[in-house]
């Protein structure tokens, strides 16, 4: 299937325009922030004191595939951390991250752009205040959000006195594994993955 060629302006001053067809070609960032702390994915299994409340999603434009990370902190290191976290999954799958598309805040800091000139990436950033512009990280942290939030309350009315509410990051974590795993019509039924 051939794709659209979209461009994308590039905002790192060294590189131009960007052809966006394959995967990787555009990322789009955002991060929510949840009142209720919540429990790190840990492989041991041991109960963990470092809350999570920081989600940060990662959707590439031209496959669609989610990549969900968790931070206790937005600041500008523990972001940059999660990104690279999320390049490494995708390097995995012979994916080569070109740009990244993000609202303004933790995504301009000096920390971060360094980075991405480092790498050869470009960068553009929405208007103050124009989260629009961000739509298509924000849509999916919505749809992801409350699909999460469903099978937390499904669990609550089956299971309330087991059900802790700090498991929020498992049901998301749940929520993005199903997403990327259901074949699409818009991908020709593939899946993001």
């Amino acid at each position: 299937k051939t794709h659209k060629r979209n461009k994308l302006q590039g905002q790192s001053g060294k590189l131009g325009p960007i052809d966006i067809i394959a995967p990787g070609d555009l990322i789009h960032m955002d991060q929510a922030e949840s009142s209720t702390p919540g429990r790190p994915l840990t492989y041991s299994g041991k109960h963990n004191k470092n809350k999570i409340s920081i989600v940060t999603l990662l959707v590439d434009k031209i496959s669609k595939q989610i990549f969900v990370e968790f931070q206790q902190t937005t600041s500008s290191e523990d972001t940059l951390k999660r990104k690279i976290q999320m390049e490494m999954d995708a390097y995995k799958d012979k994916v080569k991250i070109k740009a990244f598309h993000a609202d303004n805040g933790v995504f301009q800091a000096h920390k971060f752009r360094i980075h991405l000139e480092k790498l050869k990436q470009n960068i553009t950033l929405c208007g103050v205040g124009a989260h629009h512009q961000n739509g298509i990280a924000d849509r999916n942290i919505r749809t992801i959000i409350e699909k999460a939030r469903t099978i937390l309350l499904h669990a609550h009315a089956h299971w309330s006195t087991k059900l802790n509410m700090e498991l929020w990051t498992f049901a998301v974590r749940y929520i993005v594994d199903q997403w990327n795993d259901t074949p699409r019509k818009d991908l020709n039924n593939n899946t993001p993955n």
